[in-house]
């Protein structure tokens, strides 16, 4: 599969395997982008060594990565393990082989775009949220609600968002959020409900938490506009990082 599917000038995201102990203490997953520069003959992969911020980041000898092929039949995902490393004419390579099947997957239903945008927040009640996820609407006093709080997002994805906040909205919790995006110069305002799936203070700066959460009763319509928003952005960052 690796012959049909891989060809040399593919790029690779590589992105760290986290346990579930992670997962649940707020870790994210740290991407690395590579690409691919020769198949060995034994389908093992030559690769670059990723550079992050112009510094070399050696990744892990026996260490085993998810790994995101861009090839020309589409994203392909699957493991892999980096078994050396080597330095050629100040090239900076590795092998790695992939330990698992590539599987095709839409990328938009899990990655998240590191971005930090201004945005509020506020909870609510569980009738609250039952009644603007059955109605699609806001009970009036959540439209002009003056105890909406202020936070920046980390991240964001088709699914939810990850941000920061003065005031915490624990593990359960349902809440508000609101944000504003810019595509393709207009401004869309996002006003959801959300369920918090992760909270926890911060440990370098008592007194601000950072949350994840989920989206809920988002429509496919504002769904679509906030990963094509994704996508653009992520294209002008690649672009600028070239």
């Amino acid at each position: 599969m690796v012959n049909r599917l891989i060809t040399e000038g593919n790029k690779i995201d590589f992105r760290d395997i986290l346990t579930q102990t992670q997962e649940k203490d707020g870790v994210s997953a740290k991407e690395y982008a590579s690409q691919v520069l020769d198949i060995e003959e034994n389908g093992n992969l030559r690769v670059l060594m990723p550079i992050v911020h112009g510094r070399l980041i050696p990744l892990s000898k026996g260490k085993k990565y998810e790994a995101c092929f861009y090839t020309a039949k589409g994203l392909y995902q699957g493991d892999a393990v980096i078994i050396d490393r080597f330095k050629t004419d100040n090239i900076y390579t590795m092998e790695i082989e992939l330990v698992s099947d590539l599987i095709k997957y839409q990328r938009r239903q899990y990655y998240r775009l590191e971005k930090i945008l201004p945005m509020q927040y506020t909870l609510i009640s569980q009738e609250e949220f039952d009644f603007i996820t059955a109605n699609s609407s806001f009970p009036e006093r959540l439209m002009e609600l003056p105890e909406y709080y202020s936070g920046y997002t980390a991240d964001i994805s088709g699914g939810g968002l990850r941000f920061t906040g003065k005031v915490q909205a624990e593990r359960g919790v349902r809440i508000i959020v609101v944000f504003e995006i810019k595509l393709k110069g207009k401004a869309i305002k996002y006003i959801l409900p959300a369920t918090v799936i992760m909270s926890f203070e911060l440990p370098d700066n008592p007194g601000r938490f950072e949350h994840r959460v989920e989206f809920n009763g988002i429509s496919n319509e504002y769904r679509e506009l906030l990963i094509k928003y994704i996508f653009e952005e992520e294209r002008k960052f690649r672009k600028n990082n070239r």
